[in-house]
């Protein structure tokens, strides 16, 4: 919401740009149920376990956590080789290439992180806090990447009901799906200096960089004319959005300024408040003129 926000300029300060009201409703959901730093790590030792049950008892799923199978399928003695740059522009348009590469950068996080573990349990010969704090940041990277890897499946997965049911739908879900994917994978290249996790995971060249972008700059194109009606989609009622911008019509600079009606201060060309307390800041003399008017 406040990338939306800024996305709007100046309009990002209005209140009738209908965004900043909510951040105050939508903020705190961050930390419901708990700090997310420590639910992260939670998450990740999870995660780690599952790790371990894999690599140390040779387990090769639990139903208790089937989303998280795709964890006991890695194969961490199978280096992947990352694709051509000229491959790019078809794997992209692929909706299993896009899962399998969230899974298997997650799965390279996973792996790396149970790895340094051990090293460092080797290193003091014991498992406590003070040994789990040498990986509490990697547990974090690997919350976010599961968590990528589940909206990332869930997505898929209701697109490919769509395609079944309502194949007019899944052509407008379709680039949106991919478009998250791509998004993600975009914003790694900004991490370590350009070259981030699907990079060292090997599922992306160090070349991607420029591949990935063309092929988001296309799904924005494809995307733009039916934006609106996405959005629509929602059903998200008025009194919640709360905006001028958000217009069917686009008269959103006409809105903005019958919305100035409304406003209180532009009851009067000049501001009570600048009578009673601006005007002797700004000319202090006036002050004992209109004390003694008033004797």
């Amino acid at each position: 919401m406040e990338q939306c926000r800024k996305c709007l300029g100046g309009h990002g300060f209005l209140n009738d740009d209908g965004i900043g009201p909510q951040i105050g409703s939508a903020l705190p959901m961050a930390t419901y149920e708990g700090d997310f730093v420590v639910l992260s790590i939670q998450v990740g030792q999870q995660l780690l376990n599952a790790v371990s049950a894999k690599m140390m008892k040779g387990k090769k799923g639990n139903p208790n956590t089937p989303l998280m199978q795709y964890v006991y399928d890695f194969d961490p003695a199978t280096p992947r080789k990352a694709p051509a740059k000229s491959e790019l522009d078809e794997l992209f348009k692929d909706h299993k290439f896009l899962l399998d590469a969230m899974q298997y950068r997650a799965n390279f996080l996973h792996y790396t992180t149970a790895q340094t573990l051990q090293e460092a349990i080797a290193a003091s010969g014991k498992m406590d806090a003070s040994t789990l704090d040498v990986v509490k940041v990697e547990l974090m990277q690997m919350t976010w990447a599961h968590g990528y890897v589940m909206l990332a499946h869930f997505f898929l997965e209701r697109l490919k009901a769509l395609q079944e049911t309502q194949p007019q739908i899944a052509k407008v879900v379709s680039p949106l799906y991919e478009l998250f994917c791509l998004t993600v994978m975009d914003t790694s290249y900004d991490k370590g200096g350009g070259f981030g996790d699907f990079v060292a995971a090997g599922v992306l060249p160090p070349s991607g960089k420029a591949p990935v972008l063309k092929r988001i700059k296309e799904l924005l194109a494809i995307i733009r004319p039916q934006a609106v009606s996405i959005m629509d989609a929602w059903n998200i009622p008025d009194f919640i959005l709360n905006s001028c911008l958000g217009r069917y019509d686009g008269q959103y600079v006409e809105a903005l300024y019958d919305s100035t009606r409304f406003e209180p201060l532009n009851a009067t060309d000049v501001p009570e408040g600048y009578y009673k307390h601006l005007q002797y800041i700004l000319h202090p003399e006036r002050k004992a003129k209109d004390a003694r008017a008033k004797l």
